[in-house]
């Protein structure tokens, strides 16, 4: 499930794990000149992550483009 939740100086809405067992947190952050590279990690952690584990990936963003 892919949540947005827009944030200025406080959260509007606390963010919750989206899995109880096995979760593993991984939060980015990145703009239109890093989000290539977000990219990249997120096809390694499916080619070499571990079927074991639920990954929870969040991530923030600023003024990345469609």
């Amino acid at each position: 499930m892919i949540k947005s939740i827009k944030i200025a100086n406080i959260a509007e809405e606390r963010i919750k794990p989206a899995y109880e067992n096995n979760n593993v947190p991984i939060c980015l952050f990145s703009s239109n000149d890093y989000a290539p590279y977000c990219g990249v990690l997120i096809h390694s952690l499916i080619e070499n992550g571990s079927y074991k584990n639920n990954y929870d990936i969040i991530i923030l963003n600023r003024n990345i483009s469609e």
